[in-house]
Formats: C-alpha cells, structure tokens, sequence
C-alpha cells in the first residue's frame, strides 16, 4: 500500500509538470500569433513616413493588417505588400526596405502590381507572412521558388516573354539565350519537343537550385560524374548569365508548345 501511494504521488507530480509545460508552450504560441512579425514592419512604415512625405496626406492611405492580392488565371495569392507597403507609392524611392518605392516605376507601369503580383516576377511565396518563408530562405531541394537573387530576376520576364525579342527590355536574358545557341546547348538537351536526346531534358530547369546550375555548367561532372557534357570553358560571369535564361526555363509557366516556337 505504501508503494502504491508513492507511486502514485510520484505519477501525479510528473503530470503536473507535464500539465504545466503544456500550458507554457500554449501560451507561448498564443502570444507569438497574437504579435505576428508584420506588425512591426507596419509599426515602421508609420514611423517613417513623415521623413518621407507629408503626414496629413500619407498617414490617412495607409492600409494595416493582412493585404492580399488574387490573381485567378496565376491561381495564386500575393501578400507581400503586407510589409512591403510603400512598394507603389511616389516620393519612398529613398526610403528604407522594406518600405522602398519599386526602383523601376517603368516596369510596374507596364505590369501593375494590383493585376500581377511580385511573385511572379521575384518568386518567393505569396501567401507567407514572415520573412523567412516569404522569402524562401530554406534549401531549393524542399522548395525550388524562393526569392530570385536581383542578378538573375530578369529570368522571369522568360516565362512569359519571347527572349529572342527580349534585347532592349532583358538584355541578359536575351545574351543568355545567345549564349546558350552559341554554345549549340539544343544539340544535346532537349527544351519541348526540341533537341537532342543524349543529355537530360531543360524543359524545367527553373525548380534546380542556382548553386547546382552554376556547378553544371562550370564543372559538368561535379554533379554527375558519368556526365557526357564536356567542359565547355565558361568563366562564372558567362555562366551567370547562361543562368538567366536557363532559370527562365520553367514549365509552371510556359507551356511546350511556347517552348518549342522559341527554338524555330
């Protein structure tokens, strides 16, 4: 009897204890959930807007809370703005991120943010609502759409745009659609119904990492040393920009039948 009386205050103990873990984990979620990490970029945004313009004509346009953009024929949703809420508005050019003005009002000009997004220029996803999964910052390998780094964005005007008309508007796509007819890429791999058959096919090179790319054309067999590519001499800045365009090369996108009129 003595045992079981000690067993059983020793069980009720641990219970408790349990209990009370349970209940500081709980509370613990509740309030991070009730803080979320957006607030704080709008807490700023306020802040900073007096640097930048007139209070009485800026503080009163301010949206808060969770802003959200749908775009149906992208099927996707696009809450960037939730932080990033000066990105189209006039006079924050100089403003700190995340509050920036976009540093090319040509370009949101011609593609408005309310009908296409950022997403689908800058990857990243859409409906996160911190920074880090907003931003992708994971391995590619879990999620092959975080943020394009700036020196590979103008891949994305590829997913929709023809590069060979690309010269003026994405200069680096269109060198790297050069590049990669130069260096005669469609005699090995395949892109659509287009192309040679001995190397793997590019159709939807876009959901490899940046890393493994770069690494395959600047040392085919790193990756893969049964690999038949021979090594084709390309200095990291050639590569670079034969990335834009094989970065471009996402079937999300574009389908096969687009794909194949870009090689005719």
């Amino acid at each position: 009897m003595k045992y079981e009386k000690k067993f059983a205050a020793r069980e009720t103990f641990r219970i408790l204890i349990l209990g009370l873990i349970f209940l500081v984990l709980v509370g613990a979620v509740i309030w991070k959930e009730s803080r979320p990490e957006y607030k704080s970029y709008q807490q700023g945004f306020i802040e900073i807007l007096p640097d930048y313009m007139d209070p009485s004509l800026g503080l009163r346009d301010v949206s808060l809370g969770v802003q959200q953009i749908y775009l149906p024929r992208a099927d996707r949703v696009d809450r960037c703005q939730t932080c990033h809420l000066g990105i189209a508005w006039k006079g924050l050019e100089t403003a700190p991120l995340p509050y920036q003005t976009h540093p090319d009002p040509t370009l949101t000009w011609v593609h408005p943010i309310e009908r296409f997004g950022c997403t689908l220029c800058h990857e990243g996803q859409g409906y996160a609502l911190t920074k880090a999964e907003a931003h992708g910052l994971v391995p590619r390998q879990y999620w092959s759409k975080p943020i394009l780094p700036k020196e590979y964005l103008q891949a994305s005007c590829g997913k929709c745009h023809n590069p060979d008309l690309m010269e003026n508007d994405a200069p680096k796509l269109f060198a790297g659609r050069r590049l990669y007819l130069e260096k005669g890429c469609i005699d090995c791999h395949k892109i659509g119904q287009i192309g040679g058959t001995i190397a793997p096919d590019q159709s939807n090179l876009a959901r490899f990492s940046i890393r493994y790319l770069l690494e395959s054309v600047l040392h085919p067999k790193a990756n893969d040393p049964d690999s038949v590519m021979p090594d084709l001499g390309f200095t990291e800045e050639r590569a670079k920009t034969l990335l834009v365009y094989l970065l471009s090369l996402d079937e999300t996108y574009i389908p096969h039948e687009y794909k194949t009129v870009l090689q005719q």
